[in-house]
């Protein structure tokens, strides 16, 4: 997880270059980070691209592009990054179990419904279940969602030392 001053030693390593320059940066790192991702074991490996899509769209929507957001194999990989890591979440601290609806996904169950201190559901778009799962809705926005049930107790799944929502509410086209 990056932390304030991680995030400071990059702005302050980066900030003066333009985007050309970044772009060439990253070009010179993509065939390294690619070869590595096979070594390494498979959830990391989602869990990369999980970041990678959650900044992809971070960036599209600072620059009002808001395309291509669920269509891709990014997506499926994140998706399931975030309702695996979900699922085992709530089965190890025995919150409320999730029945999480999207288009794309279906319907997966998070959680044991049978062991579980309650259930709620969420139905809700692709898109906005990658970004309320991903740490990008502030916990007002996550109360406000179209729960079946009390989310109260989910909480602690969306504020952890992987995740932390915004303070304020983050609005996306």
């Amino acid at each position: 997880m990056a932390t304030d001053p991680w995030t400071q030693a990059q702005v302050d390593r980066l900030g003066g270059k333009n985007i050309d320059e970044l772009l060439d940066l990253w070009g010179q790192t993509i065939d390294p980070v690619a070869a590595r991702l096979g070594l390494g074991p498979q959830g990391s490996a989602c869990q990369l691209v999980f970041d990678a899509l959650t900044h992809e769209h971070d960036i599209r929507g600072a620059l009002g592009e808001a395309d291509s957001r669920t269509g891709d194999l990014a997506f499926e990989v994140a998706m399931g990054f975030l309702t695996t890591t979900g699922d085992q979440i709530i089965r190890q601290t025995g919150m409320p179990a999730v029945r999480l609806t999207t288009p794309t996904i279906g319907t997966v169950q998070l959680g044991d419904p049978h062991t579980a201190r309650g259930q709620v559901a969420l139905n809700v778009s692709d898109f906005e279940a990658l970004r309320a799962l991903g740490g990008r809705r502030s916990v007002r926005q996550l109360l406000a969602l179209p729960w079946h049930g009390d989310p109260t107790n989910l909480l602690p799944a969306f504020s952890n030392d992987a995740i932390r929502p915004p303070n304020d509410d983050l609005v996306e086209d």
